[in-house]
Formats: structure tokens, sequence, C-alpha cells
């Protein structure tokens, strides 16, 4: 994953981890500022599939 800087990095980073995911991007946006650590999990999920 590539990101650039932006002004809504959580923003761009929710649609990332929902793209590679396949999860609802809304929710990771609402997850991430309130529970940072659902990133990790979120990112391993998608190592552990393999995709």
């Amino acid at each position: 994953m590539l990101m650039a800087p932006t002004e809504q990095p959580l923003y761009v980073l929710s649609e990332q981890v929902a793209k590679l995911s396949g999860r609802d991007v809304q929710p990771l946006r609402e997850e991430l500022p309130a529970e940072p650590a659902g990133l990790d999990v979120a990112i391993r999920a998608v190592l552990v599939d393999g995709q």
C-alpha cells in the first residue's frame, strides 16, 4: 500500500484498508479514530488471507 499525505489521512487510510480487506469503508472510518489498534487487526487479517 502506498499513500501520499493528504488533509484527511484517516479517511484515505480507511479507504485503502477497506479495498484490501473487502470491508465496508464507513465502519473503518469510524473505528480508526476511536480504536487505532483496529488498524493492526485489519491489516493482519489481509496478510493472513494472502491478499
